[in-house]
């Protein structure tokens, strides 16, 4: 997979540029209010001088409560959502978010045997170097249910293997969106889903990981999910 930077820097520069034209309707200064101080910032973003930041993203979609994918094309395209779903009839967002994380580990670590591993548990407002963390657990797991060595996902997205296995290992202090939007393009998974315990909308990811665990799920495994949903939810309503 090829990735021309200019382009894509421009690509998303552009989205947020006709975001808040369009969208918003209104100027940059108004626009980055609470956000960032630095007027420069969305100048240099909107003309594809340079990418946003993880946070720079995380407050402009919680302010307009915007979807990333609005800015952000991975390439994953949303299959259709199953009517096992409708186990969730009731539930806020919130709460099928945090069933799903666990679920999805659980699909994979018992009913598939593979090494993945829990995602972050955190309550209130993470700090942003747990919230690197958890960053690299979503990728780790996702590059391990996708059955990929370092150098798979290094030759697919160009980015260095040692950078990957430092992401996912957390030993980096920092990711950028250019490393993340390379990553997510070969997984082929949502910007929104590796962000998502920042985000205030996680609609995005709930449809991703709800997807993505039915979608090639057997009966068996299917009578085993429904019943776990059930359970899971069942003990958030006593606790």
């Amino acid at each position: 997979m090829k990735f021309d930077d200019d382009e894509i820097k421009k690509l998303i520069g552009n989205k947020i540029k006709v975001y808040r034209q369009l969208r918003v309707k209104t100027t940059r200064e108004m626009f980055i209010e609470g956000v960032t101080e630095k007027y420069g910032t969305i100048e240099n973003i909107e003309v594809g001088r340079s990418y946003p930041d993880l946070e720079f993203l995380v407050k402009i979609s919680n302010k307009y409560h915007v979807p990333l994918k609005s800015f952000i094309d991975t390439g994953y395209r949303e299959r259709k959502v199953s009517e096992d779903y409708g186990v969730f009839d009731g539930y806020s967002e919130n709460e099928i978010y945090e069933i799903l994380k666990q679920l999805d580990v659980e699909k994979y670590r018992v009913l598939r045997q593979l090494k993945v591993m829990d995602n972050m548990r955190c309550k209130g407002d993470i700090s942003w170097g747990l919230y690197i963390e958890s960053i690299g657990i979503y990728l780790y797991n996702e590059r391990v249910k996708k059955n990929l060595s370092f150098e798979n996902l290094s030759e697919m997205s160009g980015v260095a293997p040692k950078t990957i296995m430092n992401i996912e290992s957390r030993n980096n202090t920092g990711i950028s969106v250019k490393t993340l939007y390379r990553l997510c393009c070969a997984l082929r998974i949502p910007i929104d889903y590796v962000l998502a315990e920042k985000l205030d909308d996680k609609s995005e990811a709930v449809r991703y990981m709800f997807t993505d665990i039915f979608w090639d799920a057997d009966e068996r495994e299917r009578v085993f999910l429904r019943k776990y949903i059930k359970i899971a939810g069942e003990y958030r309503k006593l606790y």
